[in-house]
């Protein structure tokens, strides 16, 4: 963002100094959210998770690869995805014994699994990438995760409303969840097909139920976290 404004005030050179000067201004024009205390654990927690999803995404290229591949570089990309799978299986071990061995992160996880479609890997996903979860309100989370549906308008031209920006990694983990919410539970089911049932594409429908879900997900923390510190 900083980088776009010095690009529209004309600063297309690149220094200390003119980067020092357009972070200041910066500054003073941006609202920018209060940061969120994170602990240690959610911190290691979060590096985990990327690492993993690096991990996955090295095997997928290599399961891409070998459909060209032949004879030695077959066996070659085999002994790869075989090493790069027990590495992601070592990630998940480590993310598993933190969040049994973090109260915090364990309490956490257990109010986002109360939510039908909500797993254990998306909740953790969702504790480890989206901290903010139970602390902002609605419109900010959505538009922090990159479900905010934005307009695009311009004197008698109305264009589509479109997502964009935010936290692509939590997208992905909401994804199947929503899917999941629609198939069993009642009232993401409704809201589903009420948007079908308006012309609405499947995708635009899915995404809207993601950011349905994403609100509930942190209305409940916010309730939750409430009831702790009034027994504290």
């Amino acid at each position: 963002q900083a980088r776009n404004l010095a690009r529209g005030i004309g600063k297309i050179a690149k220094t200390d100094r003119i980067d020092a000067r357009v972070i200041a201004r910066f500054a003073q024009i941006v609202e920018l959210p209060e940061p969120v205390k994170v602990s240690p654990a959610q911190i290691e927690l979060k590096q985990l998770l990327m690492r993993r999803g690096k991990i996955m995404k090295m095997i997928q290229a290599e399961r891409n690869r070998k459909r060209f591949a032949q004879r030695d570089v077959m066996e070659n990309i085999k002994e790869t995805i075989d090493f790069l799978s027990q590495q992601k299986t070592k990630m998940e071990r480590k993310i598993e014994f933190l969040r049994k061995s973090n109260p915090d992160i364990a309490a956490k996880v257990k109010i986002l699994c109360q939510q039908k479609g909500v797993g254990k890997l998306t909740a953790i996903t969702m504790i480890g990438l989206l901290p903010e979860i139970g602390e902002l309100e609605r419109r900010k989370i959505t538009a922090l995760v990159g479900l905010a549906p934005y307009s695009r308008e311009s004197g008698k031209f109305k264009g589509k409303r479109f997502v964009s920006g935010g936290r692509r990694y939590v997208r992905h983990a909401l994804y199947m969840p929503a899917l999941v919410a629609i198939q069993h539970d009642k009232h993401f089911a409704t809201f589903y097909n009420r948007l079908r049932e308006r012309g609405k594409p499947p995708k635009v429908a899915i995404i809207a139920t993601m950011r349905k879900l994403l609100v509930r997900l942190n209305a409940t923390m916010h309730t939750s976290m409430e009831k702790n510190q009034k027994c504290a």
